[in-house]
């Protein structure tokens, strides 16, 4: 049966690429191109990435601290005429994690959460119908994969594992946690990296328990409106119907995947291990934040050192 890899690169909203560094302050004429030169090697790069993988489309920006190109090329559907822009939004999938990990670190620094907190005493009912091997796991150990909660990597490993839960998205999430902590453990908690789609689910309801508000609310309340950022839950195409669509690659081709087949249907619960949609512009400045921060400058959203 043909596995069909969640989060990955089984399914692309085209391509959306994000290269970046750290640099700026130190630069000199003598080192740094021109902008118009930039732009130009840039959009090479962009031409060069299509013809050589048969990827669509791409959206890409290369960006410091202080500056920022972009440059999108390709088509946002295979086989029909719309380009792409700068501007069209692009699913970010499983780099949505180190977001659902910022809302905790807000968490830490507003005094809701602590990192070694175990999740039974945030979530005290899950000591009724979760196994005993969890009792000790705490936010850290979600977050670094340390769990040995269930992987729920692909399609069909969700399919048959996690149940169609209903109510709204915190109330899946809810249930997601306690379906999971009532499952044996793949691995000993602790005892080595099991990367877990699951464990973010279980780290968001953790996250919601603790604050009362919800991954969705919290997420635009706590880091896209500090940071200026325009973004959607889910697919672009949902949202927008002129967005590129995604693709899937099978047998050395792409194929135009419509946000409403089925294969591209997302749950609720598993949102905050990689259900966020925005356009390239938006996600530079995401990544200029974390830029900034770990350099010692300016910090938004959180402080440097939760940076």
């Amino acid at each position: 049966m043909h596995r069909r890899t969640f989060l990955s690169g089984a399914i692309l909203a085209g391509s959306s690429v994000t290269i970046y560094g750290c640099g700026g302050e130190g630069d000199t004429p003598s080192r740094t191109p021109p902008l118009a030169s930039k732009q130009a090697a840039l959009d090479l790069l962009v031409k060069d990435f299509l013809a050589n993988t048969g990827v669509p489309g791409a959206s890409v920006a290369l960006l410091t601290t202080n500056e920022e190109i972009v440059s999108a090329l390709g088509v946002r559907v295979l086989g029909q005429p719309g380009k792409i822009v700068t501007t069209d939004a692009f699913h970010v999938g499983s780099n949505a994690k180190s977001m659902l990990a910022m809302l905790i670190m807000r968490s830490v620094e507003l005094g809701e959460l602590r990192l070694e907190t175990p999740i039974y005493d945030v979530v005290p009912q899950l000591r009724a119908t979760g196994k005993a091997a969890y009792v000790a796991v705490t936010l850290e150990q979600l977050l670094s994969h340390r769990t040995g909660i269930e992987p729920l990597l692909v399609t069909q490993d969700i399919d048959e594992t996690l149940p169609l839960f209903e109510g709204s998205a915190t109330d899946q999430r809810r249930q997601t946690l306690t379906f999971l902590t009532a499952r044996e453990p793949v691995a000993p908690p602790g005892a080595s990296f099991v990367y877990s789609n699951g464990g973010y689910a279980a780290a968001a309801a953790v996250l919601e328990a603790a604050t009362g508000k919800s991954y969705e609310r919290l997420i635009e309340e706590r880091i896209f409106s500090p940071l200026g950022i325009k973004a959607s839950i889910g697919w672009p195409g949902q949202a927008v119907p002129a967005a590129p669509y995604g693709h899937l690659f099978a047998e050395g081709s792409f194929t135009p995947l419509s946000p409403d087949e089925p294969i591209a249907q997302f749950r609720a619960a598993l949102t905050p291990a990689g259900n966020v949609s925005m356009n390239v512009i938006d996600y530079a400045k995401y990544l200029r934040a974390h830029l900034s921060a770990l350099r010692g400058g300016p910090a938004k959203a959180l402080t440097n050192a939760s940076f």
